[in-house]
């Protein structure tokens, strides 16, 4: 196993006496992280750290964790709660695959074709010879329908055919869907239960599980499904340490520096500067516009994750700096992305002083927002019913007379789906109650005295719908 390389920022600073409060150097976990006893332990101004966080509560935001040369420097809001994360889950799929590429499990200029990958509807000869680069890169020339695909990218989904692999970058959810298969075939192992193994466990995650890695399938789109994770910004944020220290971590090489490297460089430029890496999203100093008030930020090399809804992880290597954001979006909470860059801000431009030569550390406390989400819902156990049982249940139910609820079973698995906003798989509690993973949904069937099934009662966002059963 490869140590972690010299030049590694993670070294330089263990004279500062602090590694042995955040790492347990010879075993596989680490303890949970220690923060500065105050922001002047860290050289920051703590009246403006106030002002961060007192702006990071008037903004929405459900959790920020700001590590700063490897030790906690902010934590508000629910940090340890693990929250849906949407797109950020592509920058650790990306950190995945460079474990696997660098020992050989899978080659990045194999193509579609050559790995049996195909889809419903079939993909054409010239759209198989996307080679999983391309994938990385959001270039494959694949305009398939994708799972978790959002209005705007099908709005702006290109005609299948117009671009030959590799020649136009297009943000596209098929092609970071499409990776979880080759990944899956190439380890023979479920996405969630490798990335624990190979992530969450070296790094000490202390939240996230295996089952916060789920698949959500939509197979009238594609029967690629994309993999949703569920993260607390704590984990995050460790997650973005590991970047910062070009992938080593408690003496052990978890990802390799190059993959660090290549996967955090501009694969396709943007005229403003920026660029898009590997499923990374790459600033470079001197990108943001002079009067666009960036001034800390525009010093520094940067890349960063971002997810609908204000998820977000920047992270500054050569400022040893790492901000992680997150918000209860299935609670309907919202933060715009120029607030959370404004918060990213704050923080980074109230480094004052240089880190004292001994800080003092504490346990991680954090400060709670005055608004706090709801508590998550209940966790819920899944039956396995059979396909006979799963034949009383497709058909149309009626939201309004031009509305339906389509359900119907694929694959001895039930879905349901409704014309433009969307499909979700429907989970067996019992014979009558149902749930989505996503959103939250609850779907109680209705029979009546004679066993029939009549309708369904629905509750979803707080509202709790009747719908009779039409076809």
């Amino acid at each position: 196993m490869n140590m972690v390389p010299s030049k590694s920022p993670f070294l330089r600073w263990t004279a500062c006496s602090v590694v042995s409060a955040l790492f347990f150097v010879d075993g596989a976990r680490a303890e949970p992280w220690k923060q500065y006893a105050d922001a002047t332990q860290a050289g920051f101004s703590a009246d403006r750290i106030e002002e961060a966080r007192k702006f990071a509560d008037s903004i929405g935001s459900t959790a920020v964790v700001v590590a700063y040369r490897g030790i906690i420097l902010a934590a508000w809001g629910e940090v340890e709660r693990p929250l849906e994360i949407h797109s950020v889950r592509k920058s650790l799929f990306s950190g995945l695959f460079g474990i696997h590429v660098a020992a050989g499990t899978i080659d990045l200029q194999k193509n579609l074709e050559q790995l049996g990958i195909d889809d419903d509807p079939p993909l054409t000869a010239a759209e198989k010879q996307a080679k999983v680069v391309d994938l990385l890169r959001s270039r494959s020339g694949v305009y398939h329908t994708a799972a978790k695909e959002p209005s705007d990218m099908k709005a702006s989904r290109p005609p299948r055919g117009s671009h030959a692999p590799g020649e136009h970058f297009w943000y596209n959810n098929w092609d970071f869907n499409t990776l979880g298969p080759i990944l899956e075939r190439a380890t023979e192992k479920k996405v969630a239960d490798e990335f624990y193994a190979r992530i969450v466990a070296p790094l000490g995650m202390e939240d996230f599980r295996p089952q916060d890695a789920s698949e959500q399938l939509e197979p009238s789109n594609s029967i690629h499904a994309a993999y949703a994770f569920r993260i607390s910004a704590r984990d995050l944020a460790r997650f973005g340490q590991l970047f910062v220290q070009k992938g080593g971590w408690a003496a052990r090489q978890i990802i390799t520096e190059s993959w660090i490297k290549e996967s955090t460089t501009k694969q396709t430029a943007f005229a403003d500067g920026d660029g898009y890496g590997y499923m990374w999203w790459v600033h470079p100093k001197g990108t943001f516009k002079a009067d666009a008030g960036y001034t800390a930020l525009n010093a520094a090399d940067k890349f960063s994750a971002r997810g609908t809804g204000g998820q977000f992880l920047l992270v500054i290597p050569d400022a040893e700096f790492v901000f992680a954001h997150t918000v209860d979006t299935e609670n309907n909470r919202r933060v715009p992305g120029p607030k959370i860059w404004k918060l990213a801000e704050m923080v980074l431009s109230a480094k004052v002083s240089e880190l004292p030569a001994n800080p003092s550390l504490t346990a991680l406390s954090p400060l709670r927002f005055s608004n706090p989400p709801p508590p998550p819902p209940k966790e819920r156990s899944t039956i396995t019913l059979n396909s006979r049982q799963l034949q009383a249940y497709p058909g149309e139910y009626a939201i309004e007379p031009q509305m339906h609820v389509r359900v119907f079973e694929y694959n001895e698995r039930l879905f349901a789906n409704v014309r433009s906003v969307g499909e979700a798989e429907l989970f067996a509690e019992s014979e009558t109650a149902f749930f989505t993973k996503s959103g939250n949904a609850v779907v109680v069937f209705i029979r009546d005295s004679l066993g029939n099934l009549t309708g369904a009662k629905v509750e979803f966002a707080g509202q709790v719908l009747t719908l009779p059963k039409t076809k």
